[in-house]
């Protein structure tokens, strides 16, 4: 994982795969340019910066890629089955679970104060990347 400022200082020799959380088209023609045919697949599952999409833009190596969850859904479904697909999910859905519930420290928080508290906690970095709150006003 790289700051956008990083593309230009990437090697660009090896085959790369690109995935897009920010829908940020000087970001993706950054990447598109860089590593020209090196880039084999583009994919945006994201559009943090939304307004700054650029739709239709050409740009060189492979044409971006929509990432949508329930298309894919659909896609193993068809692909599967439902049978083969509800068990594979169930047993991948318990493996994150499981993965998940060891390294999340759940955290109920209650009314104003204590919303206020987690709050600036959370931006301060006290809090740690582990911990997930529930906040509720009461």
């Amino acid at each position: 994982v790289q700051d956008y400022a990083s593309v230009p200082k990437l090697g660009n020799d090896a085959k790369t795969v690109y995935v897009d959380m920010s829908g940020n088209i000087r970001l993706r023609k950054s990447v598109h340019m860089h590593f020209g045919e090196n880039l084999v697949y583009s994919s945006w599952v994201g559009v943090t910066h939304w307004t700054k999409l650029g739709l239709g833009i050409q740009l060189p190596g492979p044409e971006p890629v929509l990432f949508f969850a329930p298309t894919e859904f659909q896609n193993r479904m068809d692909e599967l089955g439902d049978d083969v697909f509800n068990r594979q999910f169930h047993a991948a859905w318990c493996q994150i679970n499981n993965t998940a519930q060891a390294a999340i420290s759940l955290r109920h928080v209650e009314g104003d104060t204590a919303i206020l508290q987690a709050y600036q906690g959370i931006l301060s970095g006290a809090c740690g990347p582990s911990a997930a709150h529930v906040m509720s006003f009461g």
